[in-house]
């Protein structure tokens, strides 16, 4: 996906008539969940279910890009979502780091016969682990996209790429793939690719610069957090169409915990609530286009 300009404006809703076309953002891993949560609603109202539907991801978000694309369900009930609760345990308990956590999720959920529907509706963001990273956490550039995988190996490979946060995971700046440098396209200081036109619905884990609803929730202080981190994670100033705080109840606080901060797997009932939250997340988008924006099928 080309970056492109786009002014901040309303958020893009197409209609049941249009393929979706989606931008998923980095999660980390306290946000899969949540991310998780908001696209199982999508395959369950059946919006990603046409050929011609495609879905971009950054870091966690590809992965989550990869599962709509494939079919691969993300409901609570789903081998999914159960293995993701196993593996997030065993890591907890200090028997798999990150990278190898993500890599057996990955490979007890793809499978080479996902591959005719992955190639051509998923596209995996990079960023060239050749930039000097000062510059690179500075100077919003369009992302390395790949969207064809010669085989099961690679689709996992291109995604465990997705994920490298530089020096985080295994002190190594960057990842090799396909004879290059790779490292996660996010957080900063763009945690998503922008679309190149108005019917992208981009998903952060931030709301926009432009965006002005409520926060209940959140303290005072924390609200001028949430839209500093907003920006430094959004640096072209894209619309942001779905994010965590349309609703109500969804604080900072939610990702603020010990284990957040530690970039450590989440215990099950914070994967329940996050996950929840991802649905709730969903309706919320869906309840802003009433009256003439996205439909499920179920309403049409």
């Amino acid at each position: 996906m080309a970056m492109a300009a786009r002014g901040a404006a309303t958020a893009a809703r197409p209609q049941s008539s249009t393929p979706l076309c989606l931008s998923l953002a980095g999660t980390g891993p306290g946000l899969m969940s949540w991310m998780f949560g908001f696209c199982s609603e999508l395959q369950k109202a059946g919006l990603f279910d046409a050929d011609e539907c495609k879905a971009h991801g950054v870091s966690g978000g590809a992965t989550c890009a990869a599962y709509l694309a494939a079919g691969v369900d993300m409901s609570v009930e789903s081998e999914a979502f159960q293995a993701l609760h196993e593996l997030s345990a065993q890591a907890r308990a200090g028997q798999l780091g990150l990278p190898e956590q993500h890599r057996k999720l990955l490979r007890l959920t793809l499978r080479e016969e996902h591959l005719p529907r992955v190639n051509g509706r998923l596209h995996v963001c990079l960023r060239d682990g050749d930039v000097p990273l000062l510059r690179a956490l500075r100077v919003v550039t369009p992302p390395v996209v790949v969207s064809s995988f010669s085989d099961r190996d690679e689709l996992i490979e291109a995604l465990l790429t997705a994920s490298h946060i530089p020096y985080a995971l295994d002190g190594t700046k960057a990842r090799p793939f396909r004879g290059r440098n790779y490292m996660d396209y996010g957080p900063f200081p763009q945690n998503f690719a922008v679309g190149e036109d108005e019917t992208t619905v981009h998903v952060n884990v931030f709301p926009g610069a432009a965006w002005d609803g409520p926060m209940p929730a959140e303290p005072l202080p924390m609200r001028w957090l949430v839209r500093l981190y907003g920006k430094l994670t959004n640096l072209a100033g894209a619309p942001v169409d779905v994010h965590p705080w349309l609703v109500p109840g969804w604080s900072l606080f939610n990702v603020m915990r010990w284990d957040d901060l530690r970039l450590r797997p989440l215990a099950l009932e914070d994967l329940l609530e996050r996950h929840h939250l991802g649905r709730e997340a969903f309706h919320a988008w869906v309840g802003l286009g009433s009256g003439g924006g996205h439909q499920s099928k179920e309403s049409l």
